[in-house]
């Protein structure tokens, strides 16, 4: 999934051990237990459904090894519930890197067409209320609050957006600078360049 500046980037790391369910399109030998803890064989048969992690899942649905099905925080229930109400859903429990998932299935996921309409939906909705909160949040309780319900990549928003602000209230109501009255009533000098003033 990473490549590139993103190899090393902790985001992307931890966005790729996303538990994904996959279907196997293919015999495995040998190595069922290290792909499924809950089977008891080594050997699993084509059809076998286990979760795996983004990385991997990304990886071999590109050779057609297996099928990634949606996770549920994907599913039609919760595309329901972003539709009434997409601020109120806790996507930090559902799925901490929301975003970054849905970015890495999109191309393996061939029969939801509507994955990407859905996610640039709920992001737009999320971001106009996330930007307000950000701006309006003064005390710490109701950025906890507010965080206790977003997913990490908005969170990062979330934090931009309070640093933003507070660094435009630092700017704004800073004394020093201001100008003073004996600095505005000034007029500029021109340099003329001939070292004539």
């Amino acid at each position: 999934m990473s490549s590139g500046a993103k190899y090393y980037d902790l985001h992307d790391i931890l966005a790729g051990e996303t538990a994904i369910p996959c279907t196997l399109q293919t015999h495995v030998n040998s190595c069922g237990k290290l792909l499924d803890q809950s089977s008891e064989h080594e050997n699993l048969k084509k059809g076998h459904s286990l979760d795996i992690p983004l990385w991997l899942a990304t990886d071999v649905a590109a050779r057609n090894m297996v099928t990634v099905r949606l996770p549920k925080c994907y599913g039609k229930k919760m595309r329901e519930k972003m539709r009434a109400g997409p601020g109120c859903e806790d996507l930090k429990i559902r799925c901490p890197y929301f975003y970054t998932v849905a970015l890495g299935l999109q191309p393996f996921v061939y029969n939801d067409d509507a994955l990407a309409s859905f996610v640039v939906k709920t992001f737009r909705a999320r971001y106009q209320e996330l930007l307000s909160k950000a701006h309006t949040s003064d005390n710490g309780v109701e950025a906890t609050k507010v965080q206790s319900l977003i997913c990490i990549e908005e969170q990062c928003l979330f934090e931009a957006g309070r640093i933003s602000m507070k660094a435009t209230e630092d700017w704004r109501y800073k004394v020093s600078c201001r100008p003073t009255r004996a600095q505005a009533g000034q007029k500029r000098r021109l340099d003329t360049g001939d070292g004539a003033r």
